[in-house]
């Protein structure tokens, strides 16, 4: 049929208008990852000198 041309073209149109957005919008979850990794480290990091009973360093931590 005639229009799979036509729909091929809207979609590669479709893709360079959103590239730009998508790259912004990508660089923004990174950022959130990277916070939520850190968050998820530090937390691994405490229970984990909390289980070794390091001084009193890891307590302040919490605080």
């Amino acid at each position: 049929m005639p229009p799979q041309p036509g729909d091929q073209t809207n979609e590669t149109e479709e893709e360079c208008k959103w590239e730009e957005p998508t790259r912004e919008v990508e660089e923004e979850d990174d950022n959130m990852l990277i916070h939520l990794e850190w968050g998820r480290l530090r937390r691994e990091f405490q229970s984990i000198s909390k289980m070794r009973d390091l001084p009193s360093k890891s307590s302040s931590l919490d605080t």
